[in-house]
This record gives structure tokens, sequence and C-alpha cells, in this order.
């Protein structure tokens, strides 16, 4: 999760690495340990994780990214971090880790490129293709050992862990707790002990959670600054869930004014809209 581009996408290099090679293995904008939650999704059929990190003023930087099982995935924005051009966008890439057999897997993905996830154009399409993406080294296994070990990514990660990981080695900690959820969840799900997925309605599709937020978190002094950005992090959760009770057409309409105000107080007019008025329609 958001701790990964914390701790492995960060610093995690050796110092005898060239620049460029550390760059390329590095996420500054991620280098914030965030505040975390985790919650189950569609009657257990998946699971979300908000991560919520401290930007200018009274804002909080929050991405939601969504699993559902058994092997889906929803990922928010990977190459740019909050800016004055982004205060909402949805899904950056979406992924498939599909079984072989007991020891191996393979990982399908699709990388989207356009102006909500990606405002900046920082990302390459020309890279994307059979094992190579754009946004970070070290995701795939077409490097060396060496380069492996003096800059460890995602690829090392995982696959460091043994052919198949051995649970009871592990130390738990509470940054694991998100992983431990998952687990059981999905256990519950191959095992046939979880109600059936909700069936999508008819002219829309089955909605996630997965989005990049700017949300407007005031520091009041009542409150640590972890209080303030699992907050944030509830109260971007909960606008999503508020949106997908809206028809298809209307859900980003709601998602984008309900967060549109992410990165500058609301006027008081502002604050007395219904989620789809404008100050000129209410005067």
């Amino acid at each position: 999760p958001d701790y990964d581009t914390a701790v492995l996408h960060n610093n995690m290099t050796v110092e005898s690495i060239d620049s460029k090679s550390a760059a390329d293995m590095t996420l500054p904008a991620f280098s914030d340990m965030p505040t975390m939650h985790w919650e189950a999704t569609a009657d257990g059929n998946g699971c979300l994780f908000c991560a919520a990190r401290s930007v200018a003023g009274d804002d909080a930087w929050v991405r939601i990214t969504e699993m559902a099982f058994p092997n889906y995935i929803q990922i928010p924005a990977v190459v740019s971090g909050p800016g004055p051009r982004k205060w909402n966008s949805p899904t950056s890439m979406t992924r498939w880790h599909v079984p072989v057999d007991d020891t191996h897997m393979i990982i399908f993905g699709w990388r989207h490129f356009n102006d909500e996830a990606d405002p900046d154009r920082a990302g390459d399409e020309s890279k994307c293709g059979y094992d190579s993406i754009d946004f970070l080294d070290g995701q795939t296994g077409n490097r060396t050992y060496d380069e492996g070990q003096r800059a460890p990514g995602d690829f090392e990660a995982l696959s460091s862990q043994r052919p198949i990981a051995v649970h009871a080695l592990e130390h738990q900690a509470g940054s694991d707790r998100g992983v431990y959820l998952a687990r059981r969840l999905l256990r519950s799900v191959l095992a046939g002990k979880t109600p059936p997925p909700p069936q999508r309605r008819e002219g829309t599709g089955l909605y996630l959670h997965t989005q990049d937020l700017i949300v407007h978190a005031p520091r009041d002094g009542s409150q640590t600054e972890e209080q303030r950005l699992m907050k944030a992090n509830l109260e971007a959760l909960a606008g999503m869930k508020e949106a997908n009770k809206l028809p298809k057409a209307e859900r980003q309409a709601y998602i984008d004014r309900r967060f549109a105000a992410g990165s500058r107080r609301k006027t008081a007019a502002e604050a007395c809209l219904t989620p789809f008025e404008t100050v000129e329609e209410r005067r």
C-alpha cells in the first residue's frame, strides 16, 4: 500500500549508485508516511485503503485504492503528487494478478492516460508494454540481480518472499493491518463464505472508490495531526460513498462538486449549494 511508496520508493538505494538510477527509483511526492484507513467493501468481496498526507495550508492529500477479489485492483495517480492543477482524479492504473500455478503469477495491467489522472502529462505511454511500465524502475524483472540489490523496487519486494511466502515467519507490525484484513477477506471469498458481490444497476457499472483527492481538513488545535488526516480519509471516503448512490451520468459531476473546494475554503454561498448548483444558479 502507500507505506510502500514512502519507504521502498524513497531513499532505499545504496550511496554508490548513480544519481539517475536513484531518481528513477524514487517518488519524492510520496516521501511522507501516510495516515492509513482500511475498510472492507462490496459485502466483503473487496477492500480499500485511504492514505492521507498533509499538504499546504489546511488541506490533505488522500489517495484511495480498491481491490476487488480475487485479483483485481484499481490504483490512483502514480506519477504526479498533489498540485494546484489536480484536486480530484480517478484511476490511473488497473491490474489483474493472475495465478499460473502455486509459484508463478502474471500481472496484466492497463495504464490510463488522460487529463484527469495525469494533468501535468508526466506519464509516458511509449514506455508501456510487455515487461515495461513508465513510472518507476524496478517494476519488472528486466534488471540484473546487482541492480536490484543496489536499488530495490517492487519486483524485488515481491520475488524475495520465496516462491511461496511462509506466513509463520512474518513479524507483524501495525503497518500490516491492511495486509491481514485483505488475506482474511480473500480466504472467505475463496471458501464461499462471503455473500455474492452486489449486482450492478441497469445502465451503469459496479462503482469502485479509487480516487486521488485534495480534501479540506482545517487545523483547529483540538486534534493531533494523525487525527486530522484520519478525518480527511473518512471525509474522502464518505464523499465517494455518497456518489455511488447516483446514476453513472451524475456520479463524477457530484464528486467534482463535492471536492472542488478542497484547496480553498468554501464561500458562504457555496456552503449552501446542493451538489449540482452553482452560485449563479442560486442567485
